[in-house]
């Protein structure tokens, strides 16, 4: 028969951070005739790496090639405390590291 004419749609629903959602239907007659969607769920996968609160680190420094001084300390987040041992003093020093 003439005019019987079928509109096909395809349309794309929603494409964003939930997923995507397409449908496909058939219209006649100003009838639905056929309705097909299909969803794709998006899985985010979320890491985290475990910051080490405490680190503890050693040092060796030299001002010139005669003197030598030995030491450590630590860092409690992003602060540091340092202890340095020389031939006839003691360093301490305070640390930010960024």
């Amino acid at each position: 028969m003439k005019g019987e004419t079928i509109r096909d749609y395809k349309r794309t629903l929603f494409d964003n951070e939930s997923g995507r959602l397409s449908v496909d239907f058939s219209v006649q007659y100003n009838e639905l005739q056929r309705l097909a969607y299909s969803f794709a769920p998006i899985h985010k996968e979320v890491t985290t790496e475990k910051q080490r609160v405490f680190v503890p680190f050693v040092s060796v420094t030299s001002v010139n090639w005669d003197s030598f001084s030995a030491g450590g300390g630590f860092f409690y987040y992003d602060i540091g405390v340092r202890i340095e041992l020389a031939a006839k003093r003691v360093n301490f020093g305070l640390l930010y590291k960024f």
